[in-house]
């Protein structure tokens, strides 16, 4: 992006002509219309007072609360302003960046190999250089694939609080981003989880495509690396306020996104092509499951945990590998696991007729299968002495499911039409308690499944 085409966004965000715009600036509308049209640039000496300027005009015309989501076509990283003076600062930061951007480019400067870094220090300014720097490269090159690697512990209290401020513009996990998140051993994760991490997951998830890895304990440095681009590192001084170092020397870059790879010990994070991969090097998420003791499973999504082995074989060829999903299912269903589903789950099933086998497929229903598949899970709660195994929920979700052991959690998640599949691995980290606490807070109720549900369920679809 240019600052003329960066400027032109922002008045037309703002509602207001350019004559209007370039009167309450003090410039002259030849003046605005040579800098719209790249033929001019602000002076040096000029620039910051055409800024701050402009970002008060603008930030007057734009700012109520909640107004961030104007600016996603150009800014997909951004952050919720709580003031007048939050938008006016960054704006004016934005249209700085972007006109010394033009200025080097117009001077013929390498903007490659540059022969130093940048250093910020303050919450605000870092995370509005951080949010206009993210959104460039974003938007640079959006038909080639920006791979980002991250160590930033986003799942711990030690994550910079400013940078929970951000928001990204949704994407329904369509996206050219590719996100490598770190995640580190439990004897070298010396932070306590946050209250919401499954929140965390979706809210990243949305904006790109998320992958964990196991990571050696030596890349906890506070790094964030856009691959070919710029390193980025976050650190705490010894008066606990954040510096942030901005590194965008390519031969640095490069050097230091080699040692990142060879450091990234196991994979976490798999779709469905690469669990198929997985299977044909013998490796299968589901035999490891079963050697599992699963504590509880909450799900926001309708599984296929009645599926008979004829209806799991219109997706799945394979004898043994049914033979794995049917035994998964049936451990859940026959231990002493307990098991939260969503009203939602009831009623895609009833409607709908779908019924998900992660990382396999979909199992269609025709109408008339539909009620007698949910009987079968009444039968079971019929037949099973603890009916206290059975948890409805009222609550509007995401649709995933959060398999939790005391060694391992799993976070099955699919988008509403059934493609986008992606399941994330935590070893030695049991994200049970924290999702229970929020699903208690959050929900509309939380109720023991009973007959009297059952029945008041299938009065209202006849």
């Amino acid at each position: 992006m240019t600052t003329g085409a960066l400027l032109d966004a922002l008045i037309e965000i703002a509602g207001i002509s350019k004559s209007e715009f370039a009167t309450d600036t003090f410039i002259t509308p030849s003046s605005l219309s040579l800098i719209l049209s790249g033929k001019r640039l602000p002076g040096l000496k000029d620039k910051e007072v055409f800024c701050k300027r402009s970002a008060s005009v603008l930030t007057e015309h734009i700012y109520k609360a909640n107004c961030f989501p104007k600016f996603k076509q150009i800014f997909p990283v951004i952050y919720d302003f709580n003031s007048q003076h939050e938008l006016e600062t960054f704006l004016q930061l934005a249209l700085e960046y972007f006109i010394d951007l033009d200025q080097a480019l117009a001077n013929d400067q390498d903007l490659d190999y540059p022969d130093h870094g940048k250093l910020f220090l303050g919450d605000m300014r870092i995370l509005n250089y951080f949010c206009v720097t993210l959104s460039d490269y974003f938007q640079r090159q959006p038909e080639t694939d920006l791979v980002v690697f991250s160590s930033l512990p986003i799942f711990s209290h030690d994550y910079p609080p400013f940078l929970r401020r951000m928001r990204f513009t949704g994407n329904n996990g369509d996206s050219h981003v590719k996100l490598h998140q770190a995640i580190f051993p439990l004897e070298n994760d010396s932070g306590q989880l946050v209250s919401r991490p499954v929140d965390t997951i979706f809210k990243i998830q949305d904006f790109c495509d998320l992958n964990f890895w196991q990571a050696e304990a030596s890349l906890k440095k506070n790094y964030v690396l856009l691959k070919d681009h710029v390193l980025i590192f976050f650190d705490q001084l010894l008066d606990q306020s954040w510096s942030m170092t901005v590194l965008e020397h390519k031969n640095h870059v490069n050097h230091l996104y080699e040692e990142i790879k060879t450091r990234l010990t196991r994979q976490m994070s798999f779709n469905r092509q690469q669990f198929q991969q997985q299977r044909e090097q013998g490796k299968n998420c589901f035999k490891e499951l079963l050697e599992q003791k699963i504590s509880q499973v909450f799900n926001f999504v309708p599984i296929a945990y009645m599926v008979n082995d004829k209806e799991l074989a219109k997706i799945e060829d394979s004898a043994e590998e049914r033979r794995i999903i049917l035994a998964f299912f049936e451990k859940i269903l026959s231990e002493d696991t307990r098991i939260y589903f969503s009203d939602l789950c009831f009623r895609t099933i009833a409607d709908e007729g779908k019924l998900a086998v992660p990382l396999h497929g979909l199992v269609e229903l025709p109408p008339s299968d539909r009620i007698p598949y949910l009987n079968r899970i009444v039968n079971y709660y019929e037949g099973n002495s603890s009916h206290d195994k059975f948890k409805l929920i009222y609550i509007n979700a995401p649709r995933m499911c959060l398999i939790c052991s005391p060694e391992l959690s799993l976070i099955y998640t699919v988008d509403y039409n059934f493609k986008n599949e992606k399941v994330h691995f935590f070893h030695k980290k049991n994200l049970c308690d924290s999702f229970l606490r929020q699903i208690e807070n959050e929900a509309v109720e939380i109720a023991a499944f009973s007959m009297e549900l059952w029945d008041d369920f299938l009065q209202n679809r006849l």
